[in-house]
């Protein structure tokens, strides 16, 4: 059975005529487990309208739990003089652990119709926001061996899984798979390899088969790969592992899991990451909610289940010039490429992560390159950053802050950046309105020219006589 948490949050602004603020934020509010807010951002976009976003609060919760879940939120603005004439706007989002939530309407009500005299959104002074969330299929599984009690409903879990098994009738081993004695299951039979790409389908599959399926190998850059799926009551899950090692590859490499919606590709569900594919750690895979296998849905089709494999960047087995897989930076592992700008954000700002308490060294590794990408993202050119860029900027300061991060000098720069975009758009229209201006005094002095030159016509003899 789906679990589902369901919550609602209303939240009264006061004198929102008078606020002066960029960006405001609600009282925090639980819902699933998880503690969420509401961010207003009255007066920061150029297209005046106001922005409304959906927020995980707590990053610590995220460090501490492996989160993986569906995310359903409506957001009203409530219209106190007549219910009918409010505006509500909703929106769907998978989400797990590396990427926390942050969602939302960067044009979502034109301020002039938000302030507008008897218009019944504020009244009083008051705007009053109403939020539903509702958070299906959690799985969060605590980090610490210690916690008898989540452990408890693991095991639950597995008793039930082998239960629904034992009563469950036995699958044909024909149809596309071999039974080993191990009770594992190989795929043998509608695979496919074009290019970089490994195409699986897997036959009479259902959420009820708890048993591992994996894919024959397959070669990709002197590699050997395979595909395991397998299922529990809660979550599909899918890994790419590398198979008959050593060697392993010398650095990251980039690779890609799609779930093939069979009635629209438009709807497949994509999933990649960069991970180190290393004696320790062989395997990357992710987890989707078992719901995508229901009827009619596209991904279960006829018993088949369609998966893609690609592996999109790998390092040549035989390139001995490249440089060691981690290098350790001021307690953090990162590429050889991204040395030298984690050692400058360390000799010029040395308090950056004195508050980051994670002892986990692939947490460590994420938010350092949560805090890379961040910077890399706000350098490039000032023409194509976006308002959203830089509200979604704002958005990843507040969580590198709740972590721990010290990061006050970055939020100066995006201050910085802030004023030069609006300096920016100043600049534009006064460009475009001289261009205008000129395109009008060109046509004047074609005119002006014309007129001159018919002034200045010889006169002949009859013109006098």
């Amino acid at each position: 059975m789906v679990k589902k948490f369901d919550g609602k949050f209303t939240w009264v602004i006061e004198n929102f005529s008078s606020l002066q603020s960029k960006k405001i934020y609600s009282d925090s509010f639980v819902i699933g487990g998880c503690r969420w807010r509401l961010v207003a951002y009255p007066r920061e976009n150029d297209n005046n309208y106001l922005s409304m976003y959906l927020v995980s609060d707590d990053m610590s919760w995220y460090a501490a739990y492996k989160v993986r879940g569906n995310v359903y939120f409506n957001i009203t603005m409530i219209n106190q003089l007549s219910k009918k004439l409010s505006i509500c706007e909703d929106s769907e989002h998978l989400y797990d652990v590396l990427s926390p939530f942050h969602r939302g309407f960067e044009s979502w009500i034109p301020l002039s119709k938000l302030h507008a005299e008897d218009g019944g959104f504020l009244l009083n002074g008051e705007l009053k926001i109403a939020v539903k969330v509702q958070v299906s299929d959690v799985s969060a599984e605590h980090r610490d061996a210690s916690d008898d009690a989540l452990v408890g409903v693991s095991g639950e879990i597995k008793k039930t899984t082998k239960l629904l098994r034992k009563t469950k009738e036995t699958m044909d081993a024909k149809h596309g798979f071999q039974i080993l004695p191990s009770q594992e299951r190989f795929v043998t039979s509608m695979e496919n390899q074009v290019g970089m790409k490994f195409v699986s389908v897997i036959q009479n599959f259902s959420f009820m088969n708890t048993e591992k399926c994996y894919s024959d190998p397959f070669a990709i850059r002197g590699f050997k790969w395979r595909l395991l799926a397998e299922c529990d009551l809660l979550f599909l899950h899918l890994y790419m592992c590398i198979n008959d090692c050593p060697p392993f590859p010398s650095a990251a490499i980039k690779v890609r899991l799609t779930i093939v919606n069979q009635l629209s590709e438009k709807l497949s569900i994509l999933k990649e990451s960069e991970h180190y594919f290393e004696e320790k750690s062989p395997t990357w895979g992710c987890a989707i909610p078992t719901q995508i296998l229901a009827e009619d849905g596209g991904f279960l089709v006829n018993g088949d289940l369609k998966i893609v494999a690609e592996v999109i960047g790998v390092p040549d087995v035989s390139d001995e010039s490249i440089p060691l897989r981690k290098l350790e930076v001021n307690g953090f592992h990162v590429l050889p490429s991204q040395v030298q700008s984690v050692r400058l954000i360390f000799e010029r700002h040395p308090e950056t992560a004195v508050g980051f308490r994670a002892k986990n060294q692939y947490l460590r590794t994420t938010f350092m390159n949560f805090l890379l990408s961040l910077i890399q993202t706000l350098y490039q050119p000032l023409q194509e950053l976006s308002s959203e860029d830089l509200v979604e900027a704002d958005i990843a300061l507040t969580y590198l802050r709740d972590v721990g991060f010290k990061v006050d000098w970055l939020e100066n720069k995006l201050d910085q950046l802030k004023a030069r975009k609006e300096k920016e758009r100043a600049c534009e229209a006064r460009v475009q309105e001289m261009e205008a201006q000129l395109h009008d005094l060109k046509h004047k002095f074609e005119i002006e020219k014309a007129e001159l030159s018919v002034t200045r016509a010889p006169l002949s003899f009859n013109d006098f006589v």
